[in-house]
């Protein structure tokens, strides 16, 4: 079986490195915004598994999810750049640090960004008719 992981975090690490020790897939493609991580990622883990069950770990693009029978969405919000913590600091500390009592609305929340762009490049691209 083919697994997709999109997110090379902690998360998405420990979830492709689970996936190798238990052999439960023959490949395992690693998606994350930039291809440099996925790519060392992907390396680190080629070294570790020779003596483990027999898998191809390759880093890839969305295109390369095509055929997985499972895709693992492990990608989170960017919480160093005006993520999602950043907007609701205050409600999740309770008023402090900083942040305010009030929940996010126009006039506090961070700016807007296309956050969901993958996610929505990833749906178009499983809604396509297979040929």
């Amino acid at each position: 079986m083919k697994i997709g992981i999109i997110g090379t975090g902690n998360v998405g690490c420990a979830c492709a490195m689970a996936a190798v020790n238990r052999g439960s897939a023959r490949q395992i493609v690693l998606v994350n915004r930039s291809r440099k991580t996925a790519e060392a990622v992907a390396t680190d883990m080629r070294y570790g598994t020779p003596l483990g069950p027999k898998v191809d770990i390759v880093d890839g693009d969305y295109e390369d999810l095509k055929g997985a029978g499972i895709v693992l969405i492990t990608a989170g919000v960017n919480e160093k750049t005006g993520g999602l913590l950043q907007g609701l600091g205050g409600v999740l500390s309770g008023g402090k640090s900083g942040g305010t009592n009030q929940p996010p609305n126009a006039t506090n929340q961070p700016p807007a960004t296309n956050k969901s762009a993958p996610l929505n490049n990833l749906l178009d691209l499983l809604k396509k008719p297979k040929k």
